[in-house]
């Protein structure tokens, strides 16, 4: 590699850099076959079933390049909004029924659910990093903007689950990683507290894990303890950020707190 292109992958983002590595892989395992940045073009040359047309494939491809790069984009940057913006502009420019006379996108769950699932379960390890609020901060975009309507609260209620009920070991006032770790939940309310809220509300028998006013308040009131618990100078402005997620739980739910 020449000094030139040396400087430049130092000058660029770890993100970028994670991206052309990962494309270069592929290409080098598929060398006939490139899958990304295609997603309704070349309808004649591909094998394409009804209904879905290959479109899950091409959506699919996308997420995996957007979930494999939003790890190392901070997750208040404009970059992730980007990166979350080009799944949900996806879906909203999505049509309803494939047309071989006009091929346009149509969305398919899958194509991201099976991305976002593998993402999302790879991320829970037993040291909690700043990879790992990315990621699920990306989740929470994505479910406020009515994409992973399926899992995403089954996923949120988890965060909620694991962070204030089962894995609780740690300081949260010193403790990087136990700050990562219910920053996540943190965030699931500020990023996409109105539908998990709806979703909270609503008496929905054969939940997977139970979700109801007295979750919704118990959690609330570990939100409040961390608040109260951490200072100003704590990692990711965490006291800030968990006063303002407590208060919007009251806001959104305040028959919890009756």
């Amino acid at each position: 590699m020449s000094s030139t292109n040396e400087d430049k992958t130092e000058d660029q983002p770890r993100w970028l850099t994670n991206i052309e590595n990962n494309i270069k892989e592929e290409l080098e395992e598929f060398p006939s076959e490139p899958r990304y940045y295609e997603i309704a073009d070349g309808a004649e040359t591909e094998q394409r079933e009804p209904p879905e047309y290959g479109a899950a494939y091409k959506l699919n491809s996308i997420a995996d390049v957007v979930f494999e790069a939003v790890r190392d984009v901070f997750y208040t940057t404009l970059e992730h909004d980007r990166l979350a913006k080009l799944l949900i502009g996806i879906k909203k420019g999505a049509v309803a029924e494939y047309d071989t006379e006009n091929p346009q996108f149509v969305y398919h769950n899958w194509g991201l659910e099976t991305i976002a699932s593998g993402s999302w379960n790879a991320s829970h390890e037993p040291i909690w990093t700043e990879a790992w609020i990315n990621t699920s901060s990306l989740i929470s975009k994505l479910y406020n903007e009515g994409l992973l309507d399926t899992d995403g609260p089954i996923w949120l209620t988890w965060d909620f689950v694991v962070a204030f009920e089962k894995l609780t070991k740690g300081d949260v006032a010193s403790d990087a990683g136990r700050q990562a770790q219910v920053l996540a939940p943190i965030n699931h309310i500020l990023l996409a507290g109105e539908p998990f809220a709806d979703e909270a509300k609503v008496a929905a028998d054969g939940r997977i894990l139970e979700l109801n006013a007295a979750k919704w308040k118990l959690w609330a009131s570990k939100i409040k303890e961390i608040a109260d618990a951490v200072d100003d100078g704590a990692r990711w402005d965490l006291m800030s950020q968990a006063q303002k997620a407590f208060d919007e739980m009251v806001r959104l739910y305040p028959e919890a707190f009756e």
